[in-house]
């Protein structure tokens, strides 16, 4: 009945009614934080890293910044905003020659939104590196419009194995929705120069989008398999509170409040018009499979379990396969 909607239409908006504290200075003086308390690990090599994220064990996590100037609807700024800030070359080099020496870390995992807002920090950092005689395999996260060849190069030649970028969706007008503020000519230019470099690269896509259709579902999956990528991670859309997205979610569908547990971008809470939770599910796994599932990739993954750590990364991925091969129907 009416009554009944405008009940839950009251009790939702009141779900979402929240107290915010006032907001504090932002600290723009990052090398005055301590590392985190890496004496309360004694043993890194404990943790797993995914399957075929790592070339050697122990790796170590580095965060170099806070803040993020980008205004992609579905991310969520309310921690660190969207003022960039950056911790110093020698700042950096120091906690990683720390973990090196105290901790044993062989390869470092740069866990930045965007590792390559500055380059001229990286060019910076790894002539420090150099100097104190550091050389290691890394990876680390990125945008397709904040790296060109030379960097790319650079990168490669001080270590640099695996990159991975956001491209989100195969669909433009998409992409113009959640403000990506990228182009997929340009994602296809510069992960065809990282296959050229022999970087690795890893795709982000995300399924369930506002306005999203399964024919713009199949364009992602499409674009996927035309570029040489080399691994990707298909999420579903899940419109954070504080995201953009969260605000104007009633425009493109609905979403379930009901358990916030369910909101890990892996559980369809949210489900575009003209879709249903079964269908962004069954796509999402088909993503997956027509990726995967090609000689070429099943190949490479084959080749990883002849290494040192192979029987380790080859137990790691067999946790994924059910959910790879579940059937679509």
């Amino acid at each position: 009945s009416a009554a009944r909607a405008l009940e839950r239409a009251v009790s939702r908006a009141s779900s979402r009614s929240s107290t915010r504290n006032k907001a504090r200075a932002l600290n723009r003086d990052l090398d005055s934080l301590p590392y985190p308390a890496y004496d309360l690990i004694p043993d890194l090599s404990v943790y797993n890293p995914p399957p075929c994220n790592y070339k050697q064990i122990p790796v170590g996590s580095i965060v170099t910044s806070r803040g993020c100037p980008n205004a992609c609807t579905f991310c969520d700024q309310s921690v660190f905003g969207r003022a960039f800030r950056q911790r110093s070359a020698v700042n950096i080099a120091d906690e990683i020659e720390h973990l090196w020496e105290s901790h044993g870390i062989r390869e470092v995992a740069f866990l930045d939104d965007t590792l390559t807002l500055k380059p001229q920090l990286l060019y910076e950092l790894f002539g420090e590196l150099d100097r104190r005689g550091l050389r290691f395999p890394w990876t680390c996260m990125s945008r397709v419009n904040t790296v060109d060849y030379d960097l790319l190069e650079f990168m490669r030649d001080h270590g640099l194995w695996h990159v991975s970028f956001g491209i989100e969706s195969g669909n433009e007008e998409i992409l113009r929705r959640i403000k990506k503020r990228i182009s997929l000519d340009r994602a296809r230019q510069v992960v065809g120069w990282c296959h050229d470099l022999g970087i690795r690269t890893k795709g982000f896509f995300i399924i369930g989008h506002p306005g999203e259709t399964i024919d713009s579902i199949d364009e992602s999956i499409e674009i996927a398999l035309e570029m040489p990528l080399d691994d990707v991670v298909v999420t579903l859309n899940t419109p954070i509170p504080g995201s953009e997205q969260y605000r104007e979610v009633d425009r493109y569908g609905k979403l379930d409040e009901t358990d916030w547990s369910q909101f890990n971008c892996w559980q369809p809470v949210f489900v575009p018009v003209g879709l249903d939770q079964e269908t962004l599910l069954a796509k999402q796994r088909e993503f997956y499979r027509r990726f995967y599932l090609r000689p070429r990739v099943t190949w490479r993954y084959a080749k990883s379990f002849m290494s040192p750590s192979g029987m380790r990364r080859f137990w790691a991925l067999c946790h994924s396969l059910p959910y790879v091969l579940r059937s679509s129907a």
